[in-house]
């Protein structure tokens, strides 16, 4: 079991390059243990790669 910080938990839901890694290490163990608000540091994550322009609203939303 490994303890996921966000970090390790947005390249698992949106291309990074750090994203082959993390999901090497998810298949080795696939158990996730998060902090309670790993949801809303991701979703933070997320919608500061839109702003940024790294990341299609489309994409964001879900929509795509």
């Amino acid at each position: 079991m490994r303890f996921w910080d966000s970090s390790a938990v947005v390249p698992l839901v949106c291309r990074e390059p750090e994203s082959p890694r993390c999901r090497a290490w998810l298949r080795e163990d696939p158990v996730l243990l998060v902090w309670a608000l790993a949801a809303t540091e991701v979703v933070s994550a997320l919608a500061r790669m839109r702003r940024e322009g790294a990341l299609p609203e489309a994409r964001f939303r879900g929509s795509s």
